[in-house]
């Protein structure tokens, strides 16, 4: 996370980039989860989620704590209110588009 950028929300997407991440972080804030749990919950592989594990390590957005399940650092909890506001936004896109969204519990 070096360098120059043209504005914040250039900066936050370089941020959460790349597949996976922010739904990751979605379900770590959840609760905290084991590799197992979070790959049980997401059609990823095994490669792409530990990558992407690795980057939100690397980002400090979340850390291995207790048992050795992911949770939050207090830099990915700030990121609570967007989370929550990309759920809302999906869930009711989804609506109007008339997609049907698996059961399971709300990430929010």
């Amino acid at each position: 996370m070096n360098g120059e950028y043209g504005c914040a929300t250039e900066f936050t997407m370089d941020l959460l980039k790349g597949k996976w991440t922010v739904v990751i972080l979605a379900r770590v804030k959840e609760g905290a989860r084991s590799y197992s749990e979070l790959r049980r919950a997401m059609a990823i592989s095994d490669k792409m989620l530990t990558t992407r594990l690795r980057d939100l390590e690397e980002r400090d957005l979340i850390r291995r704590g207790a048992l050795n399940k992911y949770e939050l650092t207090e830099r990915g909890r700030s990121l609570g209110r967007v989370l929550d506001t990309i759920y809302d936004w999906g869930l009711e896109e989804a609506r109007r588009s008339g997609v049907r969204l698996a059961t399971h519990r709300s990430v929010r």
